[in-house]
């Protein structure tokens, strides 16, 4: 177990430093939580999808954050497919929530894209 891992919930939206694909440079962004709060507090470390305002380059997957005003972002933006581990001690703040509906839509996304419909 690992200590004092501050509380995070699925579906939070809190800062993180984003790592691009070339690694060689990262970059504060938002990021969807969608690990559980158990799984943080076992292991320090926190599942997140990108937040991004790139609808010119959409990928099959997005889903559009209709309510993003009370999810703490400032304008539309897309929940990207994204997904990057990272320790909680890189985080930033939380700055807002999706609703349930969208976090479960992410979710739904994530098992889709990995067969988990085949496992077992």
């Amino acid at each position: 177990m690992v200590n004092a891992v501050p509380e995070m919930q699925p579906g939070q939206i809190v800062l993180s430093k984003f790592p691009f694909s070339d690694m060689a440079v990262s970059k504060w962004r938002p990021g969807l939580v969608i690990s559980s709060a158990d799984y943080h507090a076992v292991t320090g470390q926190v599942w997140l999808l990108m937040i991004t305002r790139a609808k010119a380059s959409a990928w099959p997957n997005d889903i559009m954050i209709e309510e993003y005003k009370s999810a703490g972002l400032e304008q539309p933006c897309l929940v990207r497919m994204k997904l990057y581990t990272l320790d909680y001690k890189l985080l930033g703040k939380t700055i807002g929530q999706v609703t349930p509906r969208s976090l479960a839509q992410a979710r739904r996304q994530c098992a889709e894209i990995i067969g988990a419909d085949n496992f077992g």
